[in-house]
């Protein structure tokens, strides 16, 4: 917490004879040196750690300073802190006025509402942006760059906040998207190849220990150095020198890529015995996660030439946990439609619109390198797959490894850009997944079905293993997802295609009746029951006129009404078990939750692999985002284990 005194007046005033007008020059310099200090060293008692940003244009504090304090400076600072705490705390009580103060609520707030002001032509009129007067340049995009630069620990911040506002696209025009991207990442991030060799030299040195240690003779001091700078010219993620996995990882990977192109100099090594690399590993290297680091050495060592090694969770991971959970959160922002990328947006572009999407949604501040290179490498591979002629749909089956086999893929820099990310791990390759989903052509915006709150509830059947416990029931699955349609949101045949879809109907128009025995309901019923009482969904069921107090309302034909109730108590349960999470209204009634959450449409676009469900607006989609009701579910089994995402269609 700090303050800025943009002009300073002192007025003294000497009581009888004394020597006042010989120690003003002294007390001048003083006060205007330290003054600013002793008030910030008193702000965090008057406004706690608050963030707000105060502007006041104008303070009046006295003093009395004894003749016998003149000579001490703290004294003189103390009386002159004091006193102006008490003035600005006076100020901060006094009725709102915007001639005479003004709030922002951080940093990120006043930089940027000063921007869009300055945008607009009426920046220098408000008195409350005298703090940017000292910036001021001839050209506004050299002002706006003097400011950021000198607040970089903000910049992302306003990049966010300006987004959030719809006044990114002007200011990138402004800037350009090259100096924009400069000023939104860390200073150390754009190191020179001398800069990072001299960083990396520790972990570089323990690369050559481990090969010389595995037997691979690498050549003299010359040929390392250049497998060195070919190294460092691929521009690896930097390590976080914090996390032991990731330094280990970054030595790995350094290993692997020495390996591979010296590959025709040196022979394989011997596996790992528990001899030298492990002693290297235990002694020297010990700073290193030898549990992790050691089976990657083996694989690498008794795998044939050229062989990579797999890549599961585990051994991909080169960002931390907290860099995996900002990529998991960008890939929810991405799918959400809360990023907005133009045609012609060049890497730097989408880097600073990821980055500020990113910063505003968590308030996570200056973004560290690591972070800032995985973005990066998302970014190159967005654009190189825009730029390859492939359709959304191919591209996605490439990065999941499953192009289709009648598909060549001869683009070379597609390639190599996906195994970038790929590389990077799970969390890194689903935000590249949500973007090449959201940007790129897709073809037919996708088809239209009644059905949008079945795909939502697939949630609940899934918490209760419904699909096990029909087949231990001996309930035909397709036939009660059929008769839980009907009773939730009055779906009957004939069937759009996503609800046949969903109940697994062949055709639109199959009926799909529900031959299951009461025996067989009942013991579904129980089975249930026990589930969501072991869960503590709730305690008991209620009367079935309260589950279902309009029994007409879902009358199948032919349908006797004991199979009726015990449907309606199903789908009640059912429905609980999905809305229990929900912030405010878990236990909400059918009525209600249909009215604001499930009876919608949507577009749906599938795939072998996945459904994209794009859901009509309801008035509680912010419930349910919160609850995450709005993220992906990953391989729903009885839909031929695709992925089902959501995203909501923005209100026009």
């Amino acid at each position: 917490m700090s303050s800025r005194i943009g002009t300073l007046h002192v007025d003294y005033r000497a009581n009888g004879r004394s020597h006042l007008a010989a120690m003003v020059p002294q007390l001048d310099r003083l006060l205007a040196a330290r003054l600013g200090g002793a008030i910030d060293e008193r702000l965090p008692t008057l406004l706690g750690n608050d963030l707000e940003v105060v502007v006041i244009r104008e303070v009046r504090a006295q003093a009395t300073i004894r003749l016998a304090d003149w000579s001490l400076d703290r004294t003189l600072l103390d009386a002159m802190g004091r006193a102006s705490i008490d003035a600005i705390g006076e100020a901060l009580a006094a009725p709102p006025d915007d001639d005479r103060i003004v709030r922002f609520a951080d940093q990120a707030e006043f930089i940027g509402s000063f921007i869009v002001d300055l945008l607009a032509r009426s920046a220098w009129e408000r008195w409350y942006f005298g703090a940017f007067h000292r910036y001021r340049q001839s050209d506004d995009a050299a002002t706006i760059g003097a400011i950021l630069d000198d607040n970089r620990a903000h910049a992302v911040g306003v990049f966010g906040w300006l987004a959030r506002r719809g006044h990114l696209d002007a200011l990138l025009a402004r800037l350009g998207p090259d100096r924009a991207r400069q000023l939104v990442t860390p200073r150390d991030a754009d190191v020179s190849t001398l800069a990072a060799r001299h960083e990396f030299a520790p972990l570089i040195t323990a690369g050559f220990q481990i090969l010389d240690a595995l037997g691979w003779s690498i050549g003299d001091a010359t040929a390392r150095a250049a497998l060195t700078a070919h190294y460092l010219a691929t521009q690896p993620v930097p390590p976080t020198w914090t996390d032991r996995r990731s330094l280990s990882a970054w030595v790995f990977r350094f290993v692997r890529f020495v390996v591979a192109s010296a590959a025709s100099q040196i022979g394989r090594g011997a596996p790992l015995a528990g001899d030298v690399v492990l002693d290297l590993l235990r002694g020297g290297l010990d700073w290193l996660d030898v549990d992790w680091l050691a089976p990657q050495l083996h694989y690498l060592a008794t795998s044939p030439a050229g062989a990579s090694t797999p890549k599961t969770r585990s051994s991909r991971r080169v960002l931390t946990a907290t860099h995996e959970r900002s990529l998991d959160r960008l890939a929810d922002l991405i799918r959400l439609r809360r990023v907005r990328l133009l045609p012609d947006d060049d890497v730097d572009a989408i880097v600073v619109r990821l980055m500020a999407a990113l910063n505003d949604s968590d308030g996570a501040g200056e973004p560290d390198r690591a972070l800032v290179a995985a973005i990066d490498r998302i970014a190159r591979a967005l654009v190189a797959a825009m730029r390859s002629g492939l359709n959304a749909e191919d591209v996605l089956l490439v990065i999941a490894g499953r192009s289709r086999s009648d598909m060549a893929i001869a683009d070379v820099e597609l390639s190599r850009r996906i195994d970038d990310v790929t590389d990077l791990g799970p969390s890194a390759e689903l935000a590249l997944q949500q973007l090449v989903a959201a940007t790129m052509d897709r073809g037919p915006a996708g088809d239209p079905t009644a059905a949008g709150g079945l795909f939502l509830l697939t949630r609940a059947l899934i918490d209760v293993r419904l699909h096990a416990l029909v087949r231990e029931a001996g309930v035909p699955f397709d036939g009660l997802k059929a008769a839980l349609a009907a009773w939730w949101l009055d779906l009957s045949a004939p069937f759009d295609a996503g609800a046949a879809l969903w109940m697994g109907a062949t055709s639109s128009s199959e009926p799909l009746t529900l031959d299951a025995s009461a025996d067989g309901l009942r013991s579904l019923e129980a089975a249930l029951l026990d589930v969501l009482q072991d869960q503590r969904a709730f305690d008991a069921l209620p009367p079935d006129e309260t589950i279902d107090p309009e029994p007409g309302a879902f009358v199948a034909p032919g349908m006797p009404g004991e199979i009726r109730q015990a449907i309606a108590r199903i789908g009640w349960m059912l429905l609980r078990a999905w809305s229990r999470w929900l912030p405010g209204v878990g236990q909400s009634q059918r009525p209600f939750l249909v009215r604001n959450c499930l009876r919608r449409g949507a577009r749906l676009r599938v795939t072998t692999t996945a459904i994209a469900v794009e859901l009509d607006p309801a008035p509680l989609d912010i419930v349910l985002e919160m609850a995450g009701y709005l993220r992906p579910i990953e391989r729903v089994s009885w839909l031929d284990d695709r992925t089902i995402t959501f995203s909501v269609r923005r209100r026009a």
